[in-house]
């Protein structure tokens, strides 16, 4: 009696919960298209990527990163970044509902509009609930503005 109680149990609970793939994504930054190079901190990249894949969805997200801009004993060291991300993403059902996230520049301008850009560009495939509707990509410049207008499904 007690194993069908559990049985029963476990199977309602899957058709309430979620489910979730697990993803590994691995990212390189080396800078710009046009051959300038720009560095960043892995710190600062580490809570860039985590902020993009929350916010497509992801849950226990587990972001490393290696290379970037370092500063040991008074010599500055640059090299470009690489990041790896351990993550887990929803899978849509057919009765899912959606939710429509812009993700875009803050302020009139900012920094890391390569970065973003190519994180997303790189990212987004990753999600199979998540459909691109508009997106702004263009990089004249490390501080030109960015948009990316997507649907999530929930």
């Amino acid at each position: 009696m007690r194993a069908l109680i559990l049985l029963a149990f476990l199977v309602s609970s899957h058709v309430f919960a979620g489910e979730y793939v697990p993803k590994k994504l691995q990212f390189n930054f080396l800078g710009d298209d046009m051959g300038n190079r720009i560095y960043y901190r892995c710190e600062v990249v580490k809570t860039l990527v985590a902020n993009h894949l929350e916010s497509l969805g992801a849950i226990s997200t587990n972001v490393k990163c290696y290379g970037g801009l370092e500063d040991y004993a008074r010599m500055p060291e640059w090299s470009p970044i690489t990041v790896t991300a351990h993550f887990e993403v929803p899978v849509p059902a057919e009765n899912s509902t959606r939710e429509v996230v812009v993700l875009k520049t803050k302020g009139v301008a900012s920094e890391d509009c390569f970065l973003n850009t190519s994180f997303l560009k790189t990212a987004i495939p990753f999600f199979p609930g998540v459909k691109i509707l508009k997106k702004s990509t263009s990089c004249l410049s490390n501080y030109s503005r960015w948009s990316y207008t997507v649907e999530i499904a929930k």
